[in-house]
């Protein structure tokens, strides 16, 4: 107790942080995050296709757990066997994992739009027992987080169901554990993907007990000759394998040396071939959307549809080059056609995607740190009120440490991030030609926007007139000086700041009407200044709470208990 009384005598700048009581059992220590964040908004999606509170904040915990395999990834020293070479943050390790897991998610793309079709799949969230494991997840998830590619890919390929499905909120929320952010996959999941894939849905297990997934299948591009295997990395030849940039390996068939670059220059023809073949209907990579979203031949009335038919008459003149080497040399002089660019850059990758997509996937690592860094899931702002006036009534009716009335749907940093995203979003339609660049918050709303690719088409159309493409391989200077367009397009139009601090003290000040930030953009350190509101030494006090819970969490020791925190705030 003596803890308690020291919060009841005058405190100074150097007075010492609050100290809580341990729990003395699991039922008293606070749900954090409360668990109505999951339930105060629904996890179904909507119709507008703009994200809820609710499922937002299921993307942090998949946010979390992506942090966390990471991390997993480079400490198992088990993997040192498998991938050979070690360096100091083990990236070699991470990169090869990554590209293991594109292979299982190609395999799991391809196998679970054939299920779709088979049911006879309308439209709505992926069913539950088609859920895939986590490293897929990881790549499914960046997949989708380049639209365009995303959608002009399933199109090309034909794969309908999988485009009218929608990332599964309910059924992620139930495999994830918000606590450790372990993932774990229902079994009928386990079972269809392990029956698809004759792999084991955990890959470090598929990894450290098999020699599957290391081998990569490669097409001759010479002779035709299929099953060519290929080892990821070789822990024996250090740095050979696919992974490496000047990856070689000798054709069984014809003798022929088989690198990327002829990899790419084989799907392009081959693409090119086909294309040929198809007659009217048929339309190379990347042109099966205009500007605006609208798929071809639905809109035929388009302003920017003669660009996208430029590019497919363009592939039917005899006169155009047939190899991909020829035609990109010719470039210099089509440089006015932006589009045919994006088409050609869609060969850059032997892989039967239009990108990258283990590249994709460590772009958005930086993303995933930010969100692990910002850690918004356990912030005491995530959602809802604390009215002060009322603390003196609270009882222990529910493990809530956050809320004393029924939550509402407006209130938190979920919903202010929803609402500056609504207010962004419509700047596209008022500034066409602009690059917008979002806020950290903003950004998160768009990318859970995003993981429900064929309403998010119908949002681009409605609020922007046009579809919006998400494009995270900007550089730093191009993103700066579009911040600063986008901080003064969104002030002007609504007079408001568009840059703000979002950590823990000043969201949590926000949902008490405190529009403070003065603790804002720098590392916490307590400090309770003389004279100070009672609310804003609340608002002190729950951070400081949420804080030491969150240590504790992850050292693993005892809890603290709930009623500690409304005893120090009684004392304010």
């Amino acid at each position: 107790m003596a803890s308690f009384f020291s919060l009841l005598r005058p405190i100074s700048r150097s007075s010492p942080a609050p100290t809580f009581p341990l729990a003395a059992s699991r039922n008293e220590e606070p749900a954090i995050p409360d668990p109505a964040v999951f339930t105060t908004t629904p996890l179904a999606v909507a119709a507008s296709g703009l994200p809820t509170v609710s499922q937002c904040a299921v993307h942090l915990e998949l946010l979390q757990a992506l942090s966390q395999l990471r991390d997993r990834v480079k400490k198992e020293s088990a993997l040192i066997e498998v991938f050979g070479t070690v360096d100091e943050e083990q990236e070699t390790w991470w990169r090869a994992f990554v590209e293991i897991a594109v292979g299982r998610f190609e395999v799991w793309w391809w196998g679970v739009n054939d299920e779709l079709r088979r049911r006879e799949w309308g439209s709505g969230e992926l069913p539950g027992d088609l859920l895939p494991p986590l490293d897929v997840v990881m790549v499914w998830h960046s997949y989708m987080l380049n639209p365009r590619f995303y959608n002009e890919d399933a199109l090309h390929s034909g794969l309908h169901h999988i485009l009218r499905t929608a990332f599964p909120w309910a059924q992620i929320h139930a495999a994830l554990d918000n606590e450790k952010f372990e993932y774990k996959l229902p079994e009928p999941a386990t079972q269809f993907f392990e029956k698809l894939s004759s792999q084991s849905s955990s890959l470090i297990d598929e990894l450290l007990w098999k020699d599957v997934a290391l081998k990569k299948r490669l097409r001759c591009p010479h002779c035709g000759k299929k099953d060519i295997d290929v080892r990821v990395c070789d822990p024996e030849k250090l740095g050979i394998g696919w992974m490496d940039k000047a990856f070689t390996v000798d054709c069984e068939g014809c003798g022929a040396v088989i690198n990327k670059e002829g990899l790419c220059a084989a799907k392009f023809e081959s693409d090119v071939e086909v294309f040929l073949k198809a007659g009217a209907e048929g339309r190379m990579r990347m042109t099966n959307f205009d500007s605006r979203g609208h798929a071809y031949p639905t809109d035929v009335s388009s302003a920017t549809w003669e660009p996208a038919t430029f590019i497919n008459t363009f592939f039917r003149d005899p006169s155009t080059p047939r190899t991909l080497r020829a035609l990109t040399a010719a470039l210099p002089d089509t440089q006015h056609l932006p589009s045919l660019r994006l088409c050609l850059a869609a060969y850059t990758t032997p892989s039967p995607f239009s990108l990258d997509l283990a590249a994709a996937v460590h772009r958005q690592s930086d993303f995933v740190s930010k969100m692990a860094y910002q850690l918004w899931l356990r912030s005491p702002g995530l959602i809802g009120t604390l009215p002060f006036s009322a603390i003196s009534t609270v009882r222990d009716r529910s493990r809530s440490c956050v809320l004393i009335e029924s939550p509402s749907s407006s209130d938190g940093f979920l919903a202010r991030a929803i609402t500056r995203y609504e207010r962004f979003f419509a700047l596209f339609r008022a500034h066409p030609g602009h690059t917008l660049v979002p806020t950290l918050d903003v950004d998160l709303v768009w990318h859970s926007a995003m993981l429900t690719p064929e309403l998010y088409r119908v949002w681009c159309r409605t609020t922007a007139r046009r579809f919006v493409g998400h494009d995270d391989s900007l550089s730093e200077g191009v993103l700066g000086d579009a911040f600063g367009f986008t901080e003064e397009a969104y002030t002007s139009a609504y007079g408001r700041a568009y840059g703000r601090c979002s950590c823990w003290f000043c969201e949590a000040a926000a949902n008490e009407g405190l529009q403070r930030d003065d603790e804002g953009g720098r590392r916490w350190v307590w400090r309770w200044r003389r004279g100070e509101e009672k609310a804003v030494r609340g608002v002190k006090v729950r951070v400081e709470f949420y804080r030491e819970v969150e240590r504790k969490r992850r050292a693993g020791s005892a809890g603290l208990a709930r009623a500690g925190l409304f005893e120090a705030l009684k004392r304010c």
